[in-house]
């Protein structure tokens, strides 16, 4: 059985952060949000040989994700501290930092 899903507008989800731990999250919601954008892609790499026929043959590459949201930054946020930190210690800090949740 195929299950569709249901498309999601971006003002129906909130970014949160942790400012915490990962022992003792705190999960804090940068302000001014106005809209999210979850993507996720997987590069193709061309498998293609004499024996395809004449059909392109291609298999999963690397992956990668993203979440873009439209916010304004406002002074003193921690949430938006928490990413900027994030951003410049890039590999230091884990995926389970940042989570997008449905508000409706």
């Amino acid at each position: 059985m195929t299950t569709m899903s249901i498309p999601t507008d971006g003002v129906d989800f909130l970014l949160y952060i942790n400012t915490g731990t990962e022992t003792t999250p705190v999960w804090t919601v940068p302000g001014g949000q106005r809209g999210a954008t979850f993507k996720r892609q997987d590069d193709e790499i061309d498998d293609s040989s004499k024996t395809s026929q004449g059909w392109k043959d291609t298999i999963p590459g690397l992956r990668s994700w993203g979440i873009k949201a439209d916010a304004l930054v406002l002074d003193d946020d921690a949430a938006f501290e928490k990413l900027d930190e994030c951003y410049f210690w890039y590999g230091y800090y884990k995926l389970n930092q940042i989570k997008l949740v449905t508000v409706k």
